[in-house]
């Protein structure tokens, strides 16, 4: 069962981040079988972070994580000057090390 997506007509930050998250991943199909759409993954991502009650910004950037220095910077655009885009830097940050780290 897909989960409810109604919250994005809601929060234009997370419509923008879906809307490059497609533009991204157009054409791109998902390991699993081939066959799904990539954009589904963070399309689910921002279901499980809007389900779980998180702000519409954490909602944006979970959506974009894969693509986080394009994400920072549409952030910035959307949010300039505000503390939870330098915070998601840092997360983001330490996030590509442990990946490196793997």
């Amino acid at each position: 069962m897909m989960a409810r997506t109604d919250f994005v007509e809601r929060s234009s930050l997370t419509r923008e981040a879906l809307a490059f998250a497609d533009k991204r991943h157009a054409g791109q199909k998902r390991e699993i079988d081939g066959e799904i759409p990539f954009v589904t993954h963070p399309i689910e991502a921002a279901c499980l972070l809007h389900e779980a009650g998180y702000p519409d910004e954490v909602v944006a950037a979970g959506v974009l994580l894969e693509h986080y220095e394009a994400s920072l910077e549409m952030l910035r655009r959307q949010l300039p000057g505000h503390p939870l885009v330098d915070q998601l830097a840092t997360e983001f940050d330490a996030l590509d090390a442990l990946r490196g780290a793997v």
